[in-house]
């Protein structure tokens, strides 16, 4: 059973930057959580992460915290990632690692000057 997940609220561009959201849940708080997240580019057929990624050393609940994640605008398809590892709530206190990605999106030149 999966006690934790990660959300994303999509992508937006904002004064030259492109601004992603994660959001960290938790069924029941685990014993510890660390979330790290940040934004990728694809170039051709692969993924490569633009910008500082953050780092986040919070236990979530059910109402989860937000992390903020951006990078420098640029034309291309854009994506956040995140993953998380932990422990879960006791018993058992299982560890756990897992990632995901949120949706794409395409950001054009005209999104970036604005």
């Amino acid at each position: 059973m999966k006690v934790c997940d990660l959300l994303f609220d999509g992508l937006q561009v904002r004064a030259g930057l492109l601004v992603g959201t994660v959001i960290a849940v938790c069924d029941q708080p685990p014993q510890r959580h660390l979330l790290r997240a940040g934004l990728e580019l694809r170039v051709g057929d692969e993924w490569i992460e633009i910008g500082r990624s953050r780092v986040a050393d919070v236990i979530p609940d059910a109402a989860g915290f937000p992390v903020e994640v951006n990078a420098p605008c640029e034309e291309g398809t854009w994506r956040a990632w995140a993953r998380a590892e932990g422990v879960g709530p006791a018993p058992p206190a299982t560890p756990f690692s897992f990632s995901a990605t949120g949706a794409e999106r395409a950001v054009t030149l005209v999104e970036c000057a604005a």
